[in-house]
């Protein structure tokens, strides 16, 4: 599924393909180069992981900027409480393209939310670049700082 966003037209998120996965492991690990205790998971395990029969595409976000993904974000919604909480990652996104910060977290609290998703929970921590700021602030502004 690819669909142009409302507030940008120049960014589009589509969700999960297999021949994103390497694009994925390049950019986790750039975006993530200076954090402490965080890796990016290698293409190979995510192949892995994404091909068990739990595994749900619509969860799995990819943000580009023409053929270039710039930023993705993943959520999962386990098969425990019938289905009303979810995991949401912060999104993972190149310096100068935070705009797709908030695009990508407004498409997978609406994909969550759509599903039924009641809580959603995350994880953040001061040793991973902005994460705390990033749910912490009122404003997508603000979490450039």
């Amino acid at each position: 599924m690819c669909l142009p966003n409302p507030g940008s037209m120049k960014y589009v998120i589509k969700n999960y393909q297999e021949e994103f996965l390497n694009a994925q492991e390049r950019l986790g690990k750039e975006v993530t180069k200076n954090w402490k205790s965080f890796g990016q998971t290698p293409a190979e395990q995510l192949r892995q992981i994404y091909s068990q029969p739990d595994f749900d595409p619509e969860t799995r976000h990819y943000c580009f900027l023409n053929d270039t993904l710039v930023g993705f974000l993943t959520s999962s919604v386990p098969k425990e409480d019938d289905n009303t909480r979810a995991a949401l990652e912060f999104p993972l996104v190149l310096p100068g393209h935070e705009e797709a910060e908030e695009l990508l977290f407004e498409r997978a609290v609406k994909v969550l939310r759509d599903k039924g998703v009641k809580v959603i929970r995350t994880r953040v921590s001061e040793g991973w670049g902005k994460t705390c700021l990033l749910y912490t602030s009122p404003s997508p502004r603000d979490r450039t700082r």
